[in-house]
């Protein structure tokens, strides 16, 4: 089959796939559910993608915390291309499942380009690209947008960085550099980083192994040569896949290391300056990121537990985690959280990739090559996901457990230390800030597939062929392989048959005690806060349903083998074909359920009836959200349609993102980069409230919203409101309240602005302790305490504060406060003209200097300026200061320092006088970084037809 067949064939299989799978949601009918996709990613994208529409590019978001720079959350990946998907004017919902669905299409053909350049034949790329594309963890990513385009050119990344350790050119430079790029730009970092981490792990071990034999003297005939394969071997196809062993650990590294780093390196740069605005945002956005001062709250949280790997064999071995709670895997105390439900790529692929890693073992240890290490690059891929996975299951954590299990207590070692994870997070500045060690899984899929791939070509290559061309010689050669065949095939054949029916046997004998072992799990698993309590006999079931679904596909995959085998007619590209249809059909039965969606239209008619996010009612007000988010009668039943309700109960109780599209603030929000300053300030806060009584709670909120202009609470009261779905089945949905704070006036932005004529000037800090913002809240709450405010005396929600605290690096020259409370001038009007998300300007007429506060996060990226208007009791423009810049009697813009107030806000100091006052978010990378990446396109394009011209002249 020529190249580009195989890669449209797998482009095809993918698209119909992924159709069977997502259903009705590409067309707008349901929207994706379950877990990130479905309250964080889906609003998130269509909310940034309203302000597109509009004709705004959004630099900075205001609707989260105080705000946030937009690109300086990588996960938004406003920058990268196939995003752009979200601007067609088509339902969210759809357009969310159309990039799901090109990204899964983009996995397999990248997959198919991979393995072609491991050695695979175009029929054995096929089978693991399917096997890579519609594994569990690459579809199960569905729900997490982002770490899906890493998985989607993973493979292709693979594929090029190895191929520039072997050799360099312009044209494979340009490619790697592009693709390196692209997983930076769609949100996810962490796979070019790993990609990077396997290059420099292959490279390393080449030039250990070229030491290795300089130092015993054993050096290849030819330096830099790989040795060729032996003839005979590869006629007899036990060195199929050694035909493309360039990739090869072996082969030679004396010569010109350093010049085969030098193309990676290049294509590294080039990636970076491609992604150099995304890549500066981030950066510039990590200065101010929790994660920077302290390694994260969960590093090791979703490691792969070692019992969950035995999904490669047996789908849902641990059992499914929805919609009803059924996984047995949370009875061991050492079990984790559930990244991915299923690791399963198919019984077949797993059978296939451990008979290649078999067959490389023997020809270590005896044949032609036994002296030489016969692993290559690709082989390394399978083990370094596994261990990577792993995460804190090290061996301390195995000491560990042994030592528990003879009941000696461990003391405080953590388990943790030494394994490969850790050692990464230690050896790579800053990856700790990554988390998740789960997320190296697409790692094992894709080693899996190349394996089996490469075992495949072999196995292709040994069938029998008849051509109309054969002489009777090589009919006789050929019936020769065909006996061998015949008895080699079918034994290994029975044998996997044979294990899945003892396994389905195994259950069957069991059957009879399965209601007390399910009684015994049951008491065993507590309940989960969403999926409800576990569902024992139906885990048992799905374990009898998973062995037998595995024994028939071992057995059908086993008896087409066996026909192939027999019939020297049936080519192998037929041969190929049905064993990828079989993978098709047995990935789909398995995949098929891990994908959830919901009715829209079903949906919506829920939020219209009991949704809060109403815009009349809200207005631009900043929320605060309270109370449980799980209703605590879902821990208590077991609900078929629990998907349903907890994706309509999240959207109703703008929970996630989803006060994006809804254009309002929520204080306390969900994002994927926190500040520092707004997580202590949160740690602070639960420290504060342990407890005390809901009335000094209230209390307390009360005047931190005074501060902040938080004018109402999203509450969840942890009940339910009983309703119905389309069919007429009951649910309950999570009840949601909208609680309006009488004393706050509706504002007409979510921005507060406030004017203060005492403030006290502090040294910067980086960071905020919680020490700090529990000293604040005490002041504030005794502020509110002493004058309690009336709603006439506000402007937008801020008066009668406690004295701002001012960042300023001349603080030490400054007065100490008069007062503990702010003297907020009554007849201080601050009137917005324009407000924009990145550019706000207001006026304001003091009649003293002062200090104008604005509840938005100043990163160091917001500039402001000012400029003298005529008195309201005066036409005399010039009155007091003017620039010298001013022209037709119009006063000039004089600059003004924004400084950070109060940790999480920002101020500008205004002389007495009418004051026109604007704030403009302009990030000092905005313009060179883009200007850089252009350049850098327009370099590229130039060099690619300057390749291109000289190779035509070459033909």
């Amino acid at each position: 089959m020529p190249e580009s067949r195989c890669y449209r064939w797998v482009a095809v299989l993918v698209l119909l796939a992924g159709g069977v799978l997502l259903g009705t949601s590409l067309l707008g009918g349901q929207r994706l559910a379950f877990r990130d996709v479905g309250h964080f990613y889906a609003p998130l994208y269509g909310g940034l993608d309203q302000q597109v529409g509009q004709g705004q590019v959004p630099l900075w978001n205001p609707l989260d915390h105080t705000g946030l720079p937009v690109l300086g959350e990588t996960t938004t990946a406003l920058l990268y291309p196939p995003r752009w998907l979200f601007a067609l004017p088509l339902p969210a919902a759809a357009v969310m499942a159309w990039y799901v669905l090109l990204h899964w299409v983009l996995a397999g053909v990248n997959a198919s380009v991979a393995l072609r350049a491991a050695g695979a034949n175009p029929m054995a790329s096929a089978f693991g690209a399917l096997a890579y594309a519609l594994s569990g963890p690459i579809v199960f990513l569905y729900c997490n947008p982002p770490f899906l385009v890493g998985a989607a050119w993973l493979p292709l990344g693979v594929s090029l960085g190895l191929r520039l350790l072997d050799r360099g050119g312009t044209a494979a430079v340009l490619a790697a550099g592009t693709v390196f790029a692209l997983p930076v730009l769609g949100g996810d970092p962490q796979t070019a980083i790993h990609v990077g981490v396997l290059v420099v792990l292959v490279w390393t071990g080449r030039s250990l192994a070229a030491g290795w034999r300089r130092i015993l003297g054993r050096r290849d005939q030819r330096q830099g040569q790989a040795e060729r394969p032996d003839p005979r071997r590869l006629e007899r196809g036990q060195d199929a896949d050694a035909g493309r062993s360039a990739m090869g650990l072996a082969r030679s590294a004396e010569s010109g290391r350093g010049r085969r780093v030098l193309p990676m390196l290049a294509a590294i740069l080039l990636a970076v300056l491609l992604a150099l605005p995304q890549v500066a945002a981030s950066l510039d956005w990590a200065r101010h990121s929790a994660r920077r001062f302290a390694p994260p709250d969960g590093m090791y949280d979703y490691s792969t537990a070692p019992w969950q790997f035995l999904d490669l064999a047996v789908p849902y071995a641990g059992g499914r985690l929805f919609p009803v709670y059924q996984r047995l895997s949370a009875a061991l105390p050492a079990d984790s959280r559930v990244w991915t439900v299923s690791l399963y790529g198919g019984v077949l692929t797993l059978c296939l990739a451990a008979a290649h890693y078999v067959r490389q073992g023997r020809a270590r240890r005896g044949g032609p090559c036994a002296k030489r290490w016969r692993w290559d690059a690709w082989d390394v891929i399978l083990p370094l996901g596994v261990l990577m996975a792993l995460g804190h299951y090290g061996p301390l954590w195995v000491w560990r457990a042994l030592l528990g299990w003879f009941g000696v207590d461990a003391g405080g070692i953590d388990p943790a230390t030494g394994s490969p994870y850790w050692l990464l997070s230690k050896l790579l500045p800053g990856y700790e800030a990554f988390r998740y060690p789960a997320k190296w899984l697409p790692f094992v899929s894709m080693g899996l597939a190349v394996a089996a791939g490469r075992s495949l070509t072999g196995l292709l290559e040994r069938q029998p062929t008849q051509g109309r061309r054969q002489t009777q010689g090589r009919r006789q050669t050929r019936g020769r392989q065909q006996t061998r065949g015949r008895q080699q095939t079918p034994g290994r054949g029975w044998l996997v048959a044979a294990v899945g029916c003892g396994a389905a046997a195994a259950v069957l004998a069991v059957r009879p005690l399965r209601g007390a072992i399910a009684s015994w799990l049951e008491g065993q698993i507590a309940p989960d806060a969403y999926w409800g309590p576990l569902r024992g006999a139906a885990a048992i079931g799905d374990w009898s349903y998973s062995l037998t679904h595995v024994a028939l596909v071992a057995s059908a995959a086993w008896l087409l083998l066996r026909y192939a085998h027999q019939r020297p007619w049936l080519s192998r590209r037929w041969t190929g074909g049905l064993l990828c249809g079989l993978l098709v059909i047995d990935l789909l039965a398995i995949n098929y359920p891990l994908v959830a969606a919901v009715s829209t239209a079903q949906e919506i008619r829920w939020v219209d009836r009991w949704g809060i996010a109403d815009a009349d009612a809200i207005g631009a007000r900043t929320l605060l959200r309270t109370g449980p988010e799980a209703p605590a009668v879902w821990s208590r039943t077991s609900l078929g349609r629990r998907v349903a309700e907890v994706a309509a109960s999240e959207r109703l109780g703008l929970q996630g993102r989803w006060h994006l599209s809804a254009g309002h603030r929520i204080f306390n929000s969900a994002t994927s980069i926190t500040p520092q300053r707004y997580q202590s300030a949160a740690v602070a806060a639960a420290e504060w409230n342990a407890g005390r009584g809901a009335e000094a709670q209230t209390r307390f909120w009360r005047a931190v919203g005074r501060r902040w202009g938080i004018s109402a609470w999203a509450h969840s009261s942890g009940g339910t409101i009983a309703a119905e779905t389309d069919r007429g089945q009951s649910v309950r949905l999570a009840e949601s309240r909208l609680m309006i704070d009488a004393n706050f006036p509706r504002p007409t932005t979510v921005d507060a602005f406030a004017w203060h004529t005492t403030w006290q000037r502090i040294a910067p800090r980086r960071p905020v302790s919680s020490a700090d913002w529990a000293e604040r809240f005490g002041v504030w709450e005794d502020a509110f305490a002493e004058a309690p405010v009336q709603a006439s005396e506000l402007f937008p929600g801020l008066s009668n504060l406690a004295v701002p605290l001012v960042e300023d690096e001349n603080f030490a020259v400054t007065d100490p406060p008069t007062g503990l409370l702010a003297n907020v001038s009554r007849q201080t009007p601050i009137e917005v003209m324009a407000w924009s998300s990145d550019r706000v300007r207001v006026q304001v007429e003091p009649t003293a200097a002062g200090l104008l506060s604005r509840a938005t996060y100043q990163d160091g990226n917001w500039h402001g300026r000012y400029r003298r208007l005529p008195s309201a009791t005066s036409t005399d423009v010039t009155a007091g200061p003017v620039s010298s810049g001013g022209a037709d009697g119009v006063p000039a813009w004089e600059s003004a320092e924004v400084l950070p107030v109060d940790y999480l806000g920002q101020a500008v100091f205004l002389p007495a006088g009418r004051w026109e006052v604007e704030f403009v978010y302009r990030p000092w990378w905005l313009v060179p970084s883009f200007l850089l990446s252009i350049a850098t396109l327009a370099a590229m394009g130039y060099q690619t037809l300057r390749v291109r011209s000289v190779a035509r002249r070459g033909t």
